[in-house]
């Protein structure tokens, strides 16, 4: 364990109430300060033609299934009967070892 001196003691003491000077005042202040600042006033919006002249939804509206476009994209993409022949996607290389997937 190590021991300190005295003196290095009354250093550690002066360090923290020099410190102590310091950060209460400044805590003060800033507490103070927030008690003492006026209530802010609500914010109203402001209308602006143009942007009320927008639709508030799209006119093609719908939800995207995400499951079946996801099912969908393999289906695509890990076609190992290649039935879509102008986009080879995905094919087998060295007798099943690994698999190709061509640059476009």
């Amino acid at each position: 364990m190590c021991q300190l001196t005295t003196v290095e003691v009354d250093e550690q003491r002066r360090e923290v109430s020099n410190m102590r000077k310091y950060v209460v005042p400044i805590g003060l202040c800033l507490l103070v300060s927030v008690m003492v600042s006026p209530a802010q006033q609500p914010v109203h919006q402001v209308s602006i033609p143009a942007i009320e002249n927008y639709p508030t939804i799209p006119s093609p509206f719908g939800i995207i299934d995400f499951r079946q476009r996801a099912r969908d994209f393999d289906d695509f993409v890990y076609d190992w009967n290649q039935s879509y022949k102008d986009c080879i996607t995905i094919t087998w290389g060295d007798g099943n070892q690994y698999v190709l997937m061509p640059n476009y």
